[in-house]
């Protein structure tokens, strides 16, 4: 009658501390994605509740802060600032590279403003469209309020303006990121509290650029699901790891002496 030889696990150094570094990183990306999730479960419903709501028509920035809020449709009585012109680099529409065309609509009221999302101007022909003057007459302006919930801040370019090696009056200054803070802070009037930007409605489309959408704001490319399937895929395999290592102890993984074949040595 045979017995069943029990298995030991084995403990080895290495193959420990290359585990444990390896379960902490899994797990911190895993968690790091999660609290997106949340996040951006919140933002949607927020989104979707607001997005329902009524127009909210303002004409001065103490009415637009006392009434509009993220994710609002809004109806905004001003006119735009032609002596401020943004270009947020690396956006893309319909597969192709481009910018966003940003600058400040002045309220009709007051001296207060709030900067603008024009829309997506193709990567080959940003610099010449940057460069036209807007229309500048009071007009309504339809949108829909962005406030980003995360502000990367371009770090060069908030250097180059505190340097006084470029000016945002007057020029066009090209921005690697979504920096609504740096450039509400540089305005010489004042901007609501929180960076925000109204992102204009299609409406406001010039022929051939910029091509004003609201797809970004609406329909992001990291939806909560999405966050959800790297939620999901990080903790997956900080599972496998785990698993693969106390297979590997209790030497499941090992490769196993086979008897010798009986005409091995024929």
């Amino acid at each position: 009658m045979t017995q069943k030889t029990s298995r030991r696990f084995q403990l080895r150094f290495w193959p420990t501390l290359g585990t444990l570094v390896g379960l902490a990183i899994l797990i911190s990306l895993g968690t790091w994605q999660l609290t997106r999730y949340l996040e951006k479960l919140d933002l949607e419903a927020q989104r979707s509740e607001r997005l329902d709501e009524d127009i909210v028509e303002v004409e001065s920035l103490d009415a637009f802060e006392a009434n509009a809020g993220a994710y609002n449709a809004v109806a905004v009585r001003g006119r735009l600032d032609p002596r401020y012109t943004f270009l947020f680099k690396h956006r893309v529409h319909d597969g192709k590279p481009g910018y966003w065309l940003g600058g400040v609509l002045r309220f009709a009221e007051g001296d207060g403003g709030v900067l603008v999302n024009r829309g997506w101007v193709h990567r080959e022909h940003a610099a010449e469209v940057a460069k036209q003057a807007p229309p500048t007459q009071t007009r309504t302006y339809l949108g829909l309020v962005h406030a980003p919930n995360r502000i990367v801040a371009d770090t060069a370019t908030r250097q180059a303006l505190e340097a006084g090696e470029v000016e945002l009056q007057n020029n066009v200054v090209e921005w690697d990121t979504y920096d609504l803070e740096a450039i509400a802070d540089a305005l010489p009037y004042e901007t609501p509290a929180d960076p925000m930007i109204v992102v204009l409605s299609p409406e406001h489309s010039r022929e051939p650029y910029p091509i004003a959408s609201f797809d970004y704001v609406t329909e992001p490319y990291l939806t909560s699901e999405r966050h959800l399937g790297y939620v999901l895929f990080w903790y997956a395999t900080a599972i496998a790891l785990l698993s693969m290592y106390l297979a590997a102890g209790f030497g499941y993984l090992g490769s196993s002496k086979r008897p010798p074949r009986p005409d091995a040595d024929a």
